[in-house]
């Protein structure tokens, strides 16, 4: 999700765009630090919209969140649940949805593609298993865990924390975790980040 802080007088995708271009380097975006999730879609919307945001790294996100709140800082790429507590009071405004399909809980929220077609980050979460994991037992795993997501109970706390779930094969995570790595080292790399 891309954030505002409430002292950001524009409100869309296009404006921010409109307004780095403007004034190349003068508006900041926040991370919880080099190399993160939240820097990664920074630097790819970046390279995307042609502009130059100013990166401000923090030492985790609830610092960055609380500089945000404070007005130290202008914009924010960040995963949803950690934003919710501060959307919920008025601290920061939601802009859009960096997923390719519109949250659960902001249904009326616009898409980032909508303005830069392309633009996709999702995070996602998997359960792993020691190597050499036989493979009867890995789907007895896969099972328990479809099973479990797909209770209701369930499915109420995810989207209750601004999350989705999809229940993939391990062959399709593997092939997830391919084309992640792929993409995101061509933004490490034209951006020269660096563990620091």
């Amino acid at each position: 999700m891309l954030v505002f802080g409430k002292h950001v007088r524009f409100r869309s995708v296009a404006e921010l765009i409109e307004q780095a271009k403007r004034n190349p380097g003068k508006l900041s975006y926040a991370s919880a630090g080099n190399g993160t999730s939240q820097h990664l879609a920074g630097e790819l919307f970046k390279k995307m919209a042609g502009v130059n945001l100013l990166h401000v790294p923090y030492r985790g996100g609830a610092p960055a969140i609380q500089d945000m709140v404070a007005g130290n800082c202008d914009v924010m790429f960040g995963n949803m649940p950690e934003f919710l507590g501060q959307l919920g009071g008025g601290g920061l405004i939601p802009i859009a949805f960096g997923s390719p399909h519109p949250s659960p809980l902001f249904p009326n929220l616009p898409l980032i593609s909508q303005v830069l077609p392309g633009f996709d980050v999702v995070n996602w979460f998997a359960v792993f298993g020691s190597k050499g994991l036989p493979a009867d037992l890995v789907g007895v795993w896969n099972k328990a865990l479809r099973t479990a997501v797909a209770k209701p109970d369930v499915q109420k706390r995810f989207v209750e924390n601004g999350m989705d779930t999809v229940i993939g094969s391990p062959e399709e995570v593997k092939a997830t975790i391919v084309a992640d790595r792929k993409k995101w080292a061509a933004v490490i790399q034209e951006a020269g980040i660096r563990a620091d």
